[in-house]
């Protein structure tokens, strides 16, 4: 499995948008930035064709030190979680690195008007 920077995920943003890397990089960094804050705050962020953000509690209960065996009790905190929804999963599945989540797809570039001669 490939691991990919947030600097190539920018440049892939930068390819698609036409802005700057350094725009597309800040770009990036504010949408994890924001997404962190509202999740921070208790509240869920969807994305359509892509998944949700939440905070869920993750209750007290009983465990043990992997490395001691020892019997602890965990502490009750609450933990971010990602739910992949809607095409994310499926474009994974499908191993279509290549596809994209987008309902509405950016307008492709016209094309040249083709011509046909009749006889």
């Amino acid at each position: 499995m490939k691991n990919v920077r947030v600097q190539d995920i920018a440049a892939d943003v930068a390819n698609e948008t036409g802005m700057t890397e350094a725009e597309a990089l800040a770009a990036v960094w504010a949408t994890f930035d924001a997404i962190a804050r509202v999740v921070a705050g208790g509240a869920r962020v969807r994305v359509t064709n892509f998944g949700s953000f939440e905070p869920v509690v993750r209750l007290s209960r009983r465990s043990r030190n992997p490395l001691t065996g020892e019997r602890i009790m965990t502490v009750e905190h609450t933990a971010p979680r990602f739910r992949a929804t809607g095409e994310f999963p499926e474009m994974v599945r499908r191993g279509d690195g290549g596809g994209s989540i987008r309902k509405v797809q950016p307008p492709r570039p016209a094309r040249a008007a083709e011509t046909s001669v009749s006889e």
